[in-house]
């Protein structure tokens, strides 16, 4: 087995058909943290960044945003 899981080469993996979602463009990273909404602070700041959702648990806890950055989310 190779690093590519259950392909025999590179080549064979490589050779798959990829494809990404019409609302996926370049990339879309899930990143856990301990404070999402500072990091959603931060990224507004930094990146220009605007909230397309935001869900939490009834006392601000496990909160959940979705942001897009450019043409990204």
């Amino acid at each position: 087995r190779s690093a590519c899981g259950r392909f025999a080469s590179r080549a064979q993996f490589e050779e798959l058909p990829m494809s990404i979602k019409a609302e996926h463009n370049d990339v879309c990273p899930y990143i856990l943290t301990q404070d999402a909404k500072l990091l959603a602070k931060f990224l507004t700041a930094v990146f220009g960044a605007s909230e397309l959702m935001k869900w939490s648990r009834p006392g601000g806890t496990g909160t959940h945003i979705t942001l897009k950055i450019g043409d990204s989310s």
